[in-house]
């Protein structure tokens, strides 16, 4: 999607990671693609929202079926020695491997991504080919004209990793090039057409923004986020094209001032 981007660090690496994750249920126990629009809140021509969008492959199982190879090899290697393995964990349906949200009270931005997989770095035979599941949490914020890691105080102290951004006017013709009205889990959305040079140059299957009737909700560009992109059906890095959607979308919010400060805060 189109956030303020910034390279995610896990403690897993990319390629050992099988992904995992149930959706955790809100508090307020509302289902995924619940719209809640609130009492409006303008900040430079923009409402304060929060959206949170998931990436899944199309198929877990060929997805699972790529990135448990390590765990395989391990096993075979296992039983030439006789060494008894543990088993994989069971692979649940609803599983995804990264929950983004971002929250703004349209002008700054703060963006949490969540990533999930079958931690098998230190897979041995001696340990049984033992794996377990484990997630990667990063923060970054968009602030008072900087971007920068909200995770690490020492990075903060110390201006690495920062860059100074522009907040842009908010544009809603932006969604024009979108011509195809739709909904994606209950969310209004704009995507893109069959002659699209995105879709026609075979680059995405299909990718939507927020459609703008929702309110004035944009990045820091000016652009409306983009929600949801379909990769092309065929071979893919991850063994399974993948697919970005949003699973929630509230805007008006009243938003804290302090978690663009405070890592903690909520």
């Amino acid at each position: 999607m189109q956030n303020i981007k910034s390279p995610i660090s896990l403690r897993f690496r990319l390629f050992f990671l099988m992904g995992f994750a149930l959706l955790a249920s809100c508090k307020d126990e509302k289902k995924p693609g619940v719209q809640d629009v609130l009492s409006t809140i303008h900040n430079n021509g923009r409402d304060s929202y929060e959206l949170i969008t998931i990436r899944r492959p199309t198929s877990v199982e060929e997805y699972f079926k790529l990135w448990s190879l390590p765990y395989e090899l391990c096993v075979a290697s296992a039983k030439l020695n006789n060494v008894p393995v543990k088993p994989f964990p069971a692979i649940p349906k609803d599983f995804v491997m990264k929950r983004t949200t971002v929250t703004s009270d349209g002008k700054s931005f703060r963006t949490t991504e969540e990533e999930f997989g079958v931690d098998i770095q230190d897979i041995t035979v001696e340990n049984g080919c033992a794996t377990s599941y484990g997630s990667g949490l990063r923060t970054w914020v968009a602030h008072n004209g900087i971007e920068a890691d909200l995770d690490s105080e020492i990075q903060s102290e110390n201006h690495e990793g920062q860059a100074s951004y522009q907040i842009k006017p908010y544009d809603p013709n932006l969604a024009q090039a979108y011509s195809v009205e739709k909904k994606i889990n209950g969310i209004a959305v704009r995507c893109t057409g069959a002659h699209d040079f995105m879709v026609a140059g075979k680059v995405v299957a299909e990718m939507c923004v927020l459609d703008p009737v929702l309110g004035r909700i944009a990045m820091a560009d000016g652009k409306p986020p983009i929600v949801y992109t379909r990769d092309i059906p065929g071979p893919s890095l991850f063994g399974s094209a993948m697919v970005d959607e949003p699973i929630s979308l509230k805007v008006g919010i009243e938003v804290n001032p302090e978690i663009f400060v405070n890592a903690a805060a909520k």
